[in-house]
């Protein structure tokens, strides 16, 4: 081979690691890595879990919130309770 054509050869050359993680069929069967978000997806996640968590806190305020109170006599009823208004 020339000196261009062997040239050519190595730069066209697979690394090991590259041809254990790549099957016959041209799929890459490396691990998976996680995607990093970028600032613009972290502002948006950031200002929609603000609002959920404002939906939710006042959700558990109308939930949490105490009952009316009812006063009665049992006297007046003759010791029953079924009769509150």
């Amino acid at each position: 081979m020339s000196e261009r054509q062997f040239e050519l050869r190595r730069d066209r050359e697979a690394s090991g690691s590259t041809a254990e993680a790549t099957g016959t069929d041209g799929k890459d069967y490396r691990r998976p890595t996680r995607h990093k978000r970028t600032g613009y997806e972290n502002w948006r996640v950031d200002t929609s879990a603000k609002i959920r968590n404002k939906e939710r806190a006042a959700q558990y305020r109308r939930d949490t919130a105490p009952g009316p109170v009812i006063t009665y006599n049992l006297r007046d009823t003759g010791g029953g309770l079924s009769t509150l208004p």
